[in-house]
């Protein structure tokens, strides 16, 4: 075999050193155009991804927001479904009660309806047993010839038991008043001494009183009084009088104002002889005796501001009282002549003594009910009406 030659073989090494260049380059273009293009399918694909991931996050907020509308739908719904079946329930309830209501008022009518019967039959089963009664007795009284009634009151008889029960009644209401109270209105009365000095016309003095109501209630006053009177004398006097309000409590009756009419008779004219050692004595020393009657009200308002308080609201009756006083005075009767009318002396006038009372009551304590009060209430109240 030949051997190749020096040429051949520096030939063949540039040959290979080109070759392996050219590997070398064409390697590194490829690899260049490998990572390029390689680089370029990455940044697509990421591109793609973090498309695909966009629109799997927007994908999943939807979901999201679908799945919390789906649960406030399904909660609703619930609610709903909850309030429909309560209703339901509650409709049923009425529906029962009310078939309940209805079956019971039935059941009343019903009932009230056989008692009525009963009632009925009871009372037309005694019609017949006492008209049979009746018959019978007509004819026992024929048969033996004698009238058992004869001679007897029987209306009488039944009026008195019906007055006897009447005043049982009344005793046994008066004993329940005093003991437990009464169950109406008050009532009051009022006892008062009154200490008053006057000249012709005018009298004026003060007073104190004890007041007690029927509910057992003590009012304790004192205060002043005003009288413009017909009598003509001057003199001092006292008078002890009893008065019963209607319709008042003792604080009512005792306290704050009252005016009432007077009419007052001298006892000593009347009764005693003026030409009697009494009357003489009586006479020589100017003492009298007096009665009298008393009717008026207590007020709301005032007499005693004489005008001067424009705020006053004017006078009202309140409530009514009346009664009766006893007095004496020391003084001088009869000071100048007093001329009454013929038709004032023909119809006794001339010895009455008539007057307007004006009464205030400056101050007063009022206790709590108790027996004490109700037990003098009713032993004072057998004097009045």
């Amino acid at each position: 075999m030949q051997q190749p030659s020096k040429a051949d073989l520096e030939r063949q090494a540039k040959l290979d050193a080109m070759g392996q260049k050219l590997s070398a380059d064409t390697a590194r273009k490829i690899d260049g155009q490998l990572a390029t293009d390689l680089n370029n399918s990455l940044n697509t694909t990421m591109q793609g991804i973090d498309a695909s991931v966009d629109r799997m996050l927007w994908a999943s907020s939807g979901n999201q927001q679908i799945d919390v509308n789906a649960q406030f739908a399904a909660h609703e719904a619930r609610r709903a479904s909850r309030q429909q079946g309560g209703g339901d329930r509650a409709n049923s309830l009425s529906a029962s009660l009310s078939s309940q209501a209805s079956a019971l008022e039935s059941r009343h009518r019903n009932q009230n309806a056989g008692i009525q019967a009963i009632a009925d039959a009871a009372f037309a089963k005694g019609v017949v047993r006492g008209e049979a009664m009746y018959a019978a007795g007509v004819r026992n009284r024929e048969q033996i010839g004698v009238d058992l009634l004869a001679g007897v009151d029987v209306e009488g008889n039944i009026a008195w038991g019906q007055q006897q029960r009447s005043k049982f009644n009344a005793i046994r209401s008066k004993a329940s008043d005093i003991v437990f109270g009464p169950t109406g209105a008050p009532n009051a009365i009022e006892t008062e001494l009154n200490i008053t000095g006057n000249i012709p016309m005018f009298e004026g003095g003060f007073g104190l009183s004890v007041t007690v109501d029927s509910f057992g209630r003590f009012t304790f006053t004192g205060g002043a009084t005003a009288t413009l009177t017909s009598d003509i004398s001057a003199n001092v006097s006292a008078a002890l009088g009893q008065v019963k309000g209607y319709g008042a409590d003792s604080f009512a009756l005792g306290t704050g104002e009252a005016v009432s009419t007077t009419a007052d008779v001298s006892i000593v004219d009347v009764f005693v002889d003026k030409n009697s050692k009494l009357g003489t004595f009586l006479k020589a020393r100017p003492v009298d005796i007096f009665g009298g009657y008393e009717s008026g009200y207590t007020q709301k308002g005032t007499y005693w501001d004489l005008g001067n308080n424009p705020s006053v609201t004017p006078a009202e009756n309140l409530y009514h009282f009346k009664g009766g006083y006893v007095g004496g005075s020391v003084g001088w009767k009869d000071l100048y002549e007093f001329n009454a009318s013929p038709l004032y002396k023909a119809l006794g006038l001339e010895k009455l003594a008539i007057g307007k009372t004006y009464e205030y009551a400056a101050s007063g304590y009022t206790t709590q009910p108790n027996l004490i009060g109700r037990v003098t209430y009713n032993l004072l109240d057998i004097f009045h009406d």
